[in-house]
């Protein structure tokens, strides 16, 4: 489900890679494979940014999710069980939610789910500005 977006966008970026710089290496004898890396490295940010939009699209895919896990929601022991996840709790169940118990059991869910998308954010940030700061000090 990831594997498309994250190719297509590492595809643009490295595609973004400046010929002058690969002719250069060419030129000063590198070879493919070392060409390659320096192409990689120079694209890391935008691979890693490639990555967490995957990544970003998984964590808020509903539907396809619910129907690969199986939507129970039965807590088992077993990775292989089924389950539910939070955006599919909410998709299933928001309009159901008919005492104020379970309104609110539903608004904590989105709660977590928001804060959750919030930290892998600001992860994936913290990490790209890192990589910015290696690049610009090499």
């Amino acid at each position: 489900m990831i594997l498309p977006i994250i190719t297509a966008i590492t595809r643009d970026v490295l595609q973004q890679f400046p010929q002058d710089i690969e002719h250069g290496a060419y030129g000063l004898g590198a070879s493919w494979w070392q060409t390659t890396r320096l192409a990689l490295a120079y694209c890391r940010a935008g691979i890693f940014g490639a990555v967490m939009l995957g990544m970003a699209r998984a964590i808020g895919e509903t539907m396809a999710v619910i129907m690969v896990i199986g939507n129970t929601d039965h807590i088992s022991a077993s990775l292989f069980a089924g389950g539910q996840t939070m955006s599919g709790v909410l998709a299933n169940e928001f309009m159901e939610a008919d005492h104020p118990i379970y309104l609110s059991a539903m608004f904590y869910v989105a709660l977590v789910l928001m804060l959750s998308s919030l930290v892998t954010n600001v992860i994936a940030r913290a990490l790209l500005a890192r990589i910015d700061r290696e690049r610009q000090t090499a």
